[in-house]
C-alpha cells in the first residue's frame, strides 16, 4: 500500500483502501472510450482493470509525482503497453512530452479524463496543473483531427498529381551509403 502526504501533513493511500474495485468502477462510468486521460495513475490499477476488460484503449497517465511514478514503472512490466503505443507516461511538475501525447488520442472523440480522487483531495494544485495538461492534450488532439480532416482531400490530390514524378525519381536504394 502506497500512501502519499497531503498538504496538511496526512498520510493517505495513494491508491484508495479498494484500489482494484475502485478501478473498475472508474472504467465503467468512463463507458466504451478509445482514449483515456488518468490523471495521479498511482500504481496503475486502472491499467491493470483496461486490460483485465480486454479494452483497446490508449492512456495517456499524467503523474504530478515523480516518485509515485517511480514507484508505479516498478509494480510491473509495462513495456507491451509502451511499445504498443497504449500507454504514454507524463511525469511532473515538468511533464515533458505532453505536446506529442497528443498523438496517442485519435481525437475523434473526446478521451475520457479520470482523475485519482485520492490524490484530488489530498493534493489538489498538483492535480489541477495535471488536469490543465490533460486539457491541452485534449484539445490538440481535436485541433489535429480537424486538420486531418479539413486538408485530407488536399493532400490526396497532391499526392496524385505527384505520381508522375515520383514514378520517374531514381529508386530510393541508390541512396544507401
Amino acid at each position: 500500500r502506497l500512501e502519499v502526504r497531503t498538504t496538511d501533513g496526512e498520510w493517505v493511500p495513494v491508491d484508495g483502501p479498494e484500489p482494484g474495485t475502485r478501478a473498475e468502477a472508474q472504467l465503467r462510468e468512463a463507458g466504451d472510450t478509445a482514449d483515456v486521460l488518468l490523471v495521479g495513475p498511482g500504481l496503475g490499477f486502472l491499467l491493470d482493470a483496461v486490460e483485465r476488460a480486454g479494452s483497446a484503449t490508449r492512456v495517456v497517465a499524467i503523474e504530478p509525482d515523480p516518485a509515485v511514478a517511480a514507484l508505479l514503472l516498478a509494480r510491473r512490466d509495462w513495456r507491451p503497453w509502451f511499445e504498443s503505443g497504449r500507454l504514454r507516461l507524463l511525469v511532473g511538475p515538468d511533464y515533458v512530452g505532453a505536446s506529442e501525447a497528443g498523438r496517442i488520442v485519435s481525437g475523434a472523440a473526446r478521451p475520457a479524463t479520470l482523475v485519482n480522487p485520492t490524490l484530488a483531495a489530498a493534493r489538489s494544485g498538483e492535480i489541477e496543473q495535471a488536469l490543465s495538461v490533460a486539457a491541452r492534450i485534449s484539445s490538440e488532439a481535436e485541433a489535429n483531427l480537424n486538420a486531418r480532416q479539413r486538408f485530407a482531400g488536399r493532400y490526396l490530390l497532391q499526392t496524385l498529381q505527384n505520381i508522375p514524378v515520383i514514378e520517374r525519381e531514381a529508386d530510393a536504394r541508390s541512396l544507401d551509403g
